[in-house]
């Protein structure tokens, strides 16, 4: 194979501002077959050719600036304030992907995923002698886009 990718980096942007860097990730596209076999089938499944319910789900473990200066923009606040009181639905948020070394010697993101994506959770990790990681898992909310910056 040719076109192999190291998955170097993923940058999570919340409007204009950067609110996290992963360590993993993990991205599924989720189609719902629909099931519309009937009795003339003879007993073989027959699915709709389009999807009945379609989302995207990222996870990501990984590093999150905690600092006085940082902490009322992260993902931390976030899930604390508004995830037990409020809505956990966040706006405009761009996962960026960056999969090469340098994408042709530019610090661009080789592409985005951008929408509305649901908090489902979070979760901090302090390990003795280890810096501070967090886990997230989201779920979109309505249509999401992918550009390949140029």
């Amino acid at each position: 194979m040719a076109n192999e990718f190291m998955g170097r980096a993923v940058a999570v942007k919340i409007g204009t501002v950067y609110v996290a860097t992963a360590r993993t990730k993990s991205l599924t596209i989720n189609n719902e077959a629909v099931d519309i076999t009937s009795d003339g089938d003879k007993g073989i499944q027959r699915m709709l050719a389009r999807a009945g319910q379609k989302g995207v789900e990222i996870s990501i473990e990984g590093l999150e600036d905690l600092s006085a200066t940082a902490l009322n923009s992260s993902l931390f606040k976030f899930a604390l304030d508004n995830g037990t009181c409020g809505t956990s639905l966040l706006k405009a948020v761009s996962f960026e992907f960056y999969l090469t070394n340098c994408n042709n010697g530019t610090n661009e993101p080789d592409f985005i995923l951008s929408g509305d994506f649901f908090l489902a959770s979070y979760q901090q990790s302090h390990g003795y002698n280890e810096a501070v990681t967090f886990s997230a898992s989201f779920n979109s909310s309505g249509l999401v886009t992918t550009s390949i910056p140029t």
